[in-house]
């Protein structure tokens, strides 16, 4: 309504002077000019309330929605989650805690003659049960060709109830000569006081209830059975050259500049290794690890990326292979050559007690 609506001004009028008033005028328009002060505070007064209203609207509305994008955010990066991964973790990803574990239990499982899928294990004392299983089925794998590392946690009694099963077989009465079988099949660890005692082959039993723990372990024994993705606070980088070995300081300058930074900053720890198939002469291999953090581990994949080096089937491992130009060597017989020499770069997490898995080998 228009402050200056006649009939509404009557209003006003009547509503202050009720019974008749002398002709003071002067008065009675002091008396109206007032009124319209009043009803200009009043509608200002409205207009501040309402604008206030509108910006607390906004702001409830600013603080539901982000309420709704980091909730949405954390349910995706929970189903991500729950399903292993191969390479490295998801942006956001909360590592493994604590980054470091006491190792107590170590096992391989071949999956000849059995049920299940071969499958290794590493057992802590915190109660972390970590598995990489082969060609598994699990609704937790990364795909059908590797589960890629899982996290699971027992409790103090589940630890305790694992190992005395272990032990209750006797494997680990007599300990066996160090080196009497090299082979990494069907071998199990334990801790035995200060130290971890190996033991090569155990009985098929045995084999079949390290490959599925869920179906006899009580829920007691469990801390969290559901299996969840084990995400690395650090990741082993190796990189090396075949057929032909060739030496760190001639593989770093092949790398995008970016990745040759990144590696040539780091200390590198040698090892040294055969190619070849049984039967044949073997080639020497050197192998350069180098210890990434997750972020420097991504800077480097994202620089092979960015140079098209990466694997076409990354089925078990994040790797990287290119040929080197211009080279011409003989591959390990029975092979056919000459070929190229070819650089290659592998991906691996470190586990809690400090050392790392070849994921595809074995």
């Amino acid at each position: 309504m228009s402050m200056y609506d006649d009939s509404g001004l009557s209003g006003r009028f009547a509503a202050l002077a009720p019974e008749p008033l002398s002709g003071n005028w002067n008065e009675v328009l002091d008396r109206a000019g007032a009124a319209r002060n009043g009803r200009q505070r009043f509608e200002r007064s409205r207009a501040v309330l309402r604008r206030r209203r509108r910006l607390v609207v906004v702001l409830a509305a600013l603080a539901l929605a982000t309420a709704a994008a980091t909730a949405g955010w954390a349910i995706v990066r929970e189903i991500v989650l729950d399903k292993g991964f191969i390479g490295l973790p998801p942006m956001g990803a909360t590592p493994s805690a604590p980054e470091s574990g006491k190792l107590v239990i170590q096992y391989r499982v071949d999956a000849e003659g059995l049920e299940h899928p071969a499958g290794r294990g590493w057992v802590y004392a915190d109660g972390r049960l970590i598995t990489l299983h082969e060609k598994s089925d699990l609704p937790e794998a990364a795909n059908r060709w590797s589960s890629g590392f899982l996290e699971q946690r027992l409790t103090p009694e589940g630890v305790e109830l694992l190992r005395s099963e272990i032990v209750s077989t006797g494997l680990f009465d007599h300990h066996q000569p160090a080196g009497i079988n090299s082979s990494p099949h069907n071998v199990i660890q334990v801790r035995i006081g200060d130290r971890l005692v190996r033991h090569q082959g155990f009985p098929e039993r045995l084999q079949e209830r390290l490959a599925d723990l869920e179906s006899w372990l009580p829920a007691s024994a469990w801390a969290k059975r559901q299996m969840r993705a084990y995400v690395a606070s650090r990741y082993a980088i190796s990189y090396w050259a075949q057929p032909q070995t060739i030496e760190r300081s001639r593989i770093l300058p092949l790398l995008p500049a970016t990745a040759e930074d990144l590696l040539r900053a780091k200390d590198a720890v040698t090892q040294h290794g055969h190619l070849g198939y049984p039967g044949f002469p073997l080639l020497p291999i050197t192998h350069y690890v180098s210890d990434l953090t997750t972020d420097e581990a991504r800077a480097l994949a994202q620089a092979l990326d960015a140079a098209g080096l990466k694997e076409q089937t990354p089925a078990a491992q994040l790797a990287y292979r290119f040929e080197i130009p211009g080279t011409s060597v003989d591959p390990p017989r029975p092979e056919k050559g000459p070929v190229r020499n070819a650089v290659f770069i592998s991906f691996e997490p470190y586990l809690p007690h400090g050392e790392w898995e070849c994921s595809p080998c074995g």
